[in-house]
């Protein structure tokens, strides 16, 4: 499926963009002593596959307690494969997070349309809204992060409607 492809295209082309001071792209790790851009594009395409299933179980799907769980289901099995091909770094896990909360529904009627963002996040929204009742009960770095800075971190962010990427 395309949307498999280009989730992965997408995450291998964040990597390239270079200049990203202290992050990993074309001129170095910058502040990654774990991650190189060889490891970002093999863990790229690593998850394409759960990139794919993940659109394929939401394409026809409305947000429920269900498709959360087996979007989750899917996400943590696109981590482990994630953590294995970068021998345990975290290339993506946000990107697999994200994505699979994303609105594949309107993916083809949306696309090349910036004012239709707004409806994938409510979308994302919704699906976020919905508790992974399997999710392990660890603190994540992210966790600590949103803790440390008084922010609400990719879920919180996904559980409001993604407001700071429609500014």
């Amino acid at each position: 499926m395309r949307l498999g492809e280009t989730g992965a295209a997408s995450v291998d082309c964040e990597a390239e963009l270079t200049p990203k001071p202290g992050l990993v792209d074309r001129r170095g790790a910058g502040a990654h002593t774990d991650l190189s851009l060889s490891i970002m594009q093999s863990s790229a395409f690593t998850i394409e596959p759960y990139f794919r299933d993940m659109a394929f179980i939401s394409e026809e799907a409305h947000p429920s307690q269900a498709l959360r769980e087996e979007l989750a289901d899917l996400g943590r099995d696109a981590e482990r494969a994630m953590l294995k091909a970068t021998n345990g770094s975290n290339s993506h896990k946000g990107a697999i997070w994200i994505l699979g909360s994303a609105d594949f529904r309107c993916y083809r009627a949306c696309r090349g349309r910036s004012r239709q963002f707004s409806r994938i996040a409510a979308t994302a929204k919704e699906t976020a809204s919905f508790v992974d009742r399997a999710a392990p009960r660890l603190v994540s770095h992210g966790d600590v992060a949103a803790k440390r800075y008084g922010v609400a971190g990719a879920r919180g962010e996904a559980r409001r409607g993604s407001p700071m990427s429609l500014t």
